[in-house]
């Protein structure tokens, strides 16, 4: 893809594009990728004419700060409800955020997210935005095949009337292959079925309806987009097991359709939890399930928001694992405003304090209004299929588990992670309350 130093305009758009606003700042993400923008019309886009960078190197210290941002998004909404959500797409809009970001508002954001400096965000951003689609493809393993499906897309949505700054289309252009899609914020209803049939095609149709009625405000001209979404085959299926009882996080007992399966996989002990990693077809893929210890729910989460969800991808040594856990489909939707701003994201939320200058050269002023975020996930035992979606206008460590091996039943509520196991990035993290609930 191709985008550029002046900015040149088109009707059509393959890759991730962004919308921000004239004075709020809106950001979308999505677990899924395909491009159908529908009603007003079909945005114009206005891309910097400059070569895209897939980037060469990954960055480590970005790498950990995206898994770690899905252990700190869990412990911050907590274990009451299936939750699930895309480290990888939040950190995607947040970065093309911080590259229009300034002041006060750009240093709150790289202390809040662990990030690295610019050129290394930027570089780590684009490596990981080309090397986790092309996990893609068809494989054959022995007797099995299958097909692994990631897509990864993001779009700009703004105002038409918004000045952007050269510079800032090129960053887009260059690290994030993106652009702007000129949309009328005024119709806001039209506005926010452009986006939400974006969503909705880049998710196969498992999320819908991201942005509800109020969401695009007289104030919004700008909403920023990403979307991921995922298919995978284990690498060796599960069999299908009877119902078993679960005790859900409200402490009810459910009949939860169980599958098995035994391996040699990685997994990990913490200090309150036992973690085992269950391989996708290829390898290139896991799946982690961390079942806390009895009664270090809480402890488990604000541990991996402190870092042990990185551990425990760390570990590599591989165990035989019994492993036993529930068939389950959910989705969530969520607003993340508050969520960022006890991470310490303050400054990019408040109209008069925030400063996004760099993104149209201080002429329009602009804030985030509000973060939402949605997924969707069904694993049984083929496999998973999962979207993610979001829109926005000192751990002790983990040890290898023991030589003798890991024998895990998931009878009670528990933390996921789909994950890149070149990279150790966590491109979905989730939280099973209730297997039965939807």
């Amino acid at each position: 893809m191709e985008l550029g130093a002046l900015p040149v305009r088109g009707s059509e758009s393959t890759g991730p594009s962004v919308a921000l606003g004239r004075r709020d700042f809106l950001g979308l993400l999505a677990a899924a990728g395909a491009l159908t923008l529908a009603g007003c019309g079909g945005p114009t886009m206005i891309r910097a004419d400059v070569p895209e960078q897939t980037g060469t190197n990954s960055v480590e210290s970005l790498n950990r700060s995206v898994t770690t941002l899905g252990g700190r998004l869990l412990a911050q909404l907590g274990g009451a409800e299936n939750r699930i959500c895309s480290p990888l797409s939040l950190m995607a809009v947040l970065a093309m955020a911080r590259n229009g970001a300034a002041a006060e508002t750009a240093a709150e954001l790289d202390a809040a997210l662990g990030l690295p400096p610019l050129e290394e965000l930027n570089e780590g951003m684009a490596y990981l935005l080309a090397t986790v689609p092309a996990r893609s493809g068809k494989l054959q393993e022995g007797r099995r095949s299958g097909e692994i499906r990631i897509d990864l897309a993001g779009q700009i949505f703004a105002r038409p009337e918004i000045a952007w700054s050269e510079e800032y289309l090129n960053v887009l252009s260059r690290w994030y292959g993106t652009g702007i899609a000129e949309t009328d914020f005024t119709d806001a209803d039209g506005a926010a079925g452009v986006i939400n049939d974006w969503v909705s095609d880049h998710t196969e149709g498992k999320i819908e309806d991201l942005l509800g009625p109020g969401s695009i405000t007289p104030d919004t001209a700008i909403a920023l987009v990403n979307a991921l979404y995922l298919a995978a085959p284990w690498a060796e299926p599960f069999s299908e097991d009877g119902p078993v009882p679960f005790t859900t996080a409200a402490g009810e007992t459910v009949q939860a359709p169980m599958l098995h399966a035994k391996g040699r996989w990685t997994a990990a002990v913490g200090d309150h939890y036992t973690a085992v990693s269950i391989p996708y077809l290829g390898g290139d893929l896991a799946m982690m399930v961390a079942l806390p210890h009895t009664g270090a729910e809480q402890q488990m989460l604000d541990g991996f928001a402190a870092g042990e969800l990185a551990d425990a991808l760390a570990v590599q040594e591989p165990v035989a694992v019994d492993l036993t856990m529930p068939a389950w489909t959910s989705g969530s939707r969520f607003a993340l405003k508050e969520v960022l701003q006890a991470l310490g994201v303050e400054a990019a939320f408040e109209p008069v304090v925030a400063d996004f200058g760099p993104m149209t050269g201080g002429a329009v002023p602009i804030w985030i209004e509000q973060v939402l975020h949605g997924g969707w996930i069904a694993v049984d035992a083929e496999g998973t299929e999962a979207a993610a979606a979001t829109a926005a206008m000192q751990g002790a460590g983990a040890a290898p588990a023991p030589e003798g091996g890991v024998e895990l039943v998931l009878d009670r509520p528990f933390a996921y992670a789909v994950v890149d196991t070149g990279t150790r990035v966590a491109l979905l993290a989730g939280w099973v309350a209730d297997p039965t609930a939807g």
